[in-house]
């Protein structure tokens, strides 16, 4: 995960670093300094994904799914609306 994804996926919800930080459980201190390319450990990064996961957020990695991305789960209230075109 690198600063780009962070800062990608935060604009996707409209989270700020603040929201980012209560989402995850992280400091402000913290999302500022990786998301300047501050070394991110594999507590930090597994808090982020969490956070980013129970968002409907979803970040792939290079190998999986074809490359590097960014995809948000339909929200349930889509999913009920096209089901009642149906």
């Amino acid at each position: 995960m690198t600063p780009k994804h962070l800062k990608a996926a935060r604009a996707l919800l409209g989270w700020s670093q603040e929201i980012l930080a209560k989402q995850s459980e992280l400091s402000l201190g913290l999302i500022r300094l990786v998301e300047t390319g501050g070394v991110m450990t594999e507590t930090t990064k597994r808090k982020l994904m969490r956070a980013f996961h129970s968002a409907g957020m979803r970040i792939y990695f290079a190998g999986a799914h074809g490359g590097i991305g960014l995809r948000m789960r339909k929200s349930r209230r889509s999913d009920d609306e096209q089901n009642s075109e149906v």
